[in-house]
């Protein structure tokens, strides 16, 4: 994914704005769907630490 939407992704996780969150996961399209599963997973459940962890790792590369 671009740094453009990891960027936007990660701060949307971090002020739960919920609604937000899954209209970018609606952005990604093949090859990603995969990613697009289980980030939808992981909100669907709150898990947003864990979401936040990968986005900053990818962030601070």
């Amino acid at each position: 994914m671009p740094p453009a939407w990891i960027q936007e992704f990660h701060e949307a996780v971090l002020c739960t704005k919920e609604k937000r969150i899954f209209e970018l996961i609606q952005q990604i399209h093949e090859p990603y769907s995969a990613l697009a599963f289980t980030l939808k997973q992981l909100a669907d459940e709150f898990e947003f630490d864990q979401i936040l962890a990968v986005t900053e790792t990818l962030i601070s590369q």
